[in-house]
């Protein structure tokens, strides 16, 4: 499913089942996502119904998910650096390492290559 397929928990629930969790809280940080929901390691990040975002934190997902350049999480920072030709910022508010654009995202903890991705995002899936 793409990001800004309207209707997307009614198409989201018919493929994934109903959610392990919910939040149905509001748009709190003026990022436009005013619901979230999560399978396993699988968030959607909805506005006014609409998929306006998503991440992954794991491989338990309740059907394979097929994430960009194929980079999953627990892959080296350093492979995703390579691949998109760029180096990985610190997001210091948070102490996170992140790559990629608004089509997708990867996460690490450090900035070493070594360090391996814990979360690949995609859309608008935070507050900043």
């Amino acid at each position: 499913m793409a990001v800004g397929a309207p209707q997307a928990l009614d198409a989201l629930v018919a493929l994934l089942g109903e959610p392990d969790d919910r939040d149905e809280g509001g748009d709190a940080c003026g990022s436009g996502i005013d619901a979230t929901y999560g399978w396993d390691d699988l968030t959607a990040f909805l506005g006014d119904g609409t998929l306006i975002g998503w991440s992954v934190r794991g491989a338990t997902t309740p059907v394979p998910v097929a994430l960009p350049l194929g980079l999953p999480v627990g892959t080296p920072l350093g492979v995703v650096e390579d691949r998109l030709g760029a180096s990985a910022a610190l997001w210091e508010e948070y102490d996170v390492w992140t790559i990629g654009d608004g089509g997708a995202r990867w996460w690490a903890e450090s900035g070493a290559p070594t360090a391996p991705v814990v979360l690949v995002s995609g859309g608008t899936s935070w507050c900043d």
